[in-house]
């Protein structure tokens, strides 16, 4: 996601990020990596790309809500579940495509 990125490069441009915890930066920068892994998995019609992005998400999110005292906006969450689902109905629809 681009706020993985942009934390991983630019690590005190994002509010949301400021005060969290020691291991964050590390956390976002396997994070983008599962991501990314996940991506090229779905690319390449691999069905474990759908469940590393999922793996992906659901940690993000526990992470977020979790440590983080500002915690990001409801409309946030919404915006990235919708995006999320999005990507789950688009794969489901060519499931029997996938390895």
């Amino acid at each position: 996601s681009s706020d993985l990125l942009i934390s991983i490069l630019l690590p005190g441009a994002l509010p949301i990020y400021a005060g969290g915890p020691s291991w964050d930066y590390v956390f976002n920068v396997l994070a983008f990596v599962v991501e990314a892994g996940g991506i090229v998995a779905i690319l390449s019609w691999r069905r474990w790309g759908l469940y590393l992005m999922t793996l992906a998400y659901l940690t993000e999110v526990f992470v977020d809500f979790v440590y983080y005292t500002p915690r990001p906006s409801i409309a946030e969450g919404l915006a990235n579940l919708a995006l999320f689902l999005l990507l789950v109905w688009a794969v489901s629809r060519k499931w029997s495509h996938f390895r």
